[in-house]
């Protein structure tokens, strides 16, 4: 941590920074702006199954009950997922704005926008040691709030919990100071309180024990006038006094996962370890999905490309600072470029990217945060890194136009499909049934999965139409061969049993968004292998929605 502007090389005393603060400015007004013109869609996906049980547990006088018990079991029955402080805003989420999708999504953009003022905070005691106006914060923060997977992360709802990472995280960050005495009583209890905030949002805030240690080094070695013969030694000692606390927590909080679960890091049952490096790398590699599927930009490579362009030039300015006079703040850089490094890895320790749809991006939010502390910090130190700098926050925003816009278009296609639902099944008598074939996800946004009852149901239908309909994607079509049999159709209308000759067929939402065409028979499924083929060829040459089955 510096005093004055020295550390920040000449690019910080060039006159263009009043200029890059501005840019930076609009970049985060924009960023905002981008997440606002889907706000009025519907929900998407595993939305509503949070929905559904928390509406139900509310209207049963039993919410808080539930809330309660998400300490001590996990946010959805079949895996490990502990995150009672992501339930718990939900719970809030639904008091507040009940079934309206906007409010829901209100949060996540106001926790986005509060960790990018966060960003800029702590951008700012590192740099000057303090919190003053200054366009060499901006960046990091800008950078931050550009982040260019925001479709999944900060506009769906069900992705809450890394967005609370994110946020608990820099706020812990920020009691961080490199000393120079040992955190006080009253911030090592912040700090504490943050750490469990953060462990209880989402599994994804374990690797803050590293993290944490790494920025605390830095900003102890950029506190030293003079190298002393042993410093890293020394700052090893004073850091691991200044963390024990905290280090605690974590340690408790995997005991208390194992107690829970039998296991301290799964959050699926059938996860599990790479079996040896060439897994590990596999898994890796799957990441190269979220970069030629970046939608916005077209040829696929070319947001890659440019990208690497932007982060070569800043490693190059971070070379020349680190060789000249301006080498305080390249520990820092240094810090929370490892903290992002590690942020990347770990998740491939227990699965890799869905390369059909590149879901999974949510689980590099917090990555980011540490990455564009990381490259804006290196933005800073010359002037051909504050050019990339600038630069990269423009290309960030070009893919997050991209991101945000296919979860948008789905969000207001799915609003359009919720409100021909009521009409719809006021067709269909009370003893009959019907299938509404939806796709799993329209791009990179998810749709349909998960969702199957709950677009039927109340709370966001006023009436339950799950008594007469369902929604499938591609991937329930095998599990029907045993639902048409075993009594499933009977349990759905509360009845004793169900007379397939009443089974209306299957019915896909129409490309033009204006209403249901039926793409498979009626009646009884004998030869279901023959009917499954019937619907595929059925679709093909149907106006069902894109990606009702497959691609089309």
């Amino acid at each position: 941590m510096v005093d004055n502007d020295s550390a920040l090389g000449p690019a910080a005393r060039h006159r263009g920074w009043n200029i890059a603060g501005i840019l930076a400015l609009l970049a985060v007004a924009t960023a905002g702006v981008l997440h606002l013109r889907g706000f009025g869609g519907a929900f998407l996906s595993d939305d509503y199954g949070y929905l559904h049980v928390i509406a139900h547990a509310d209207r049963e006088h039993q919410l808080a009950r539930w809330v309660l018990a998400r300490f001590v079991e996990p946010v959805a029955a079949g895996n490990f997922a502990y995150r009672p402080i992501t339930a718990l805003t939900w719970a809030l989420d639904w008091r507040v704005s009940g079934p309206w999708a906007a409010g829901w999504r209100l949060q996540s953009l106001a926790l986005h926008l509060a960790s990018a003022a966060a960003v800029y905070c702590i951008a700012s005691r590192w740099i000057f040691g303090r919190v003053r106006l200054h366009g060499a914060a901006m960046l990091p923060a800008a950078l931050f709030a550009a982040f260019p997977f925001a479709g999944e992360a900060t506009f769906w709802p069900s992705s809450r919990a890394d967005v609370l990472v994110a946020f608990f995280s820099l706020l812990f960050l920020a009691t961080l100071d490199g000393g120079p005495r040992v955190a006080s009583v009253y911030r090592q209890a912040v700090r504490v309180a943050l750490v469990c905030a953060a462990l209880l949002s989402k599994e994804s805030a374990m690797p803050l024990a590293a993290t944490a240690l790494f920025v605390d080094l830095a900003l102890r070695a950029s506190r030293e006038e003079r190298p002393s013969r042993s410093p890293f030694a020394s700052h090893l000692r004073f850091v691991t006094l200044d963390l024990a606390p905290s280090w605690l927590v974590f340690a408790a909080y995997i005991a208390w996962r194992s107690l829970l679960f039998g296991t301290p890091l799964k959050v699926y049952p059938q996860t599990t370890l790479p079996a040896n490096a060439g897994e590990y790398l596999e898994r890796l590699a799957s990441y190269g999905s979220l970069l030629v599927r970046q939608p916005g930009t077209d040829p696929s490579w070319l947001w890659a490309f440019v990208a690497a362009l932007v982060l070569l030039a800043l490693l190059v300015g971070l070379v020349i600072a680190a060789r000249g006079r301006y080498q305080r703040a390249v520990p820092l850089v240094g810090a929370c470029g490892l903290s992002a490094v590690v942020y990347l890895l770990a998740p491939a320790l227990l699965s890799g990217v869905d390369v059909g749809i590149s879901e999974g991006t949510r689980n590099f939010y917090v990555a980011w945060l540490y990455l564009s502390l990381a490259a804006g910090l290196a933005a800073t130190l010359t002037r051909l890194s504050l050019v990339a700098g600038v630069a990269g926050i423009g290309w960030m925003l070009v893919a997050q136009a991209g991101s945000l816009s296919q979860w948008q278009n789905a969000a207001l296609e799915m609003r359009a499909l919720l409100g021909a639902i009521p009409a719809f099944g006021e067709r269909l008598d009370d003893d009959q049934y019907a299938l509404l074939l939806l796709p799993d996800h329209v791009g990179v946004a998810l749709f349909a999965r998960n969702a199957e009852g709950g677009i039927v149901d109340w709370p966001v239908q006023t009436r339950e139409y799950l008594r007469v309909m369902a929604g499938m994607t591609e991937f329930d079509i095998p599990g029907w061969r045993e639902h048409f049999a075993d009594g499933s159709i009977a349990r759905l209308k509360h009845a004793d049993s169900f007379d397939m000759n009443r089974f209306a067929g299957v019915f896909c939402w129409s490309a033009s968004g204006t209403g249901f065409t039926q793409v498979a028979s009626a009646g009884p499924v004998g030869d279901f292998d023959g009917w499954v083929s019937a619907l595929y060829a059925r679709v093909a040459t149907s106006s069902c929605m894109r990606g009702s089955l497959g691609v089309q």
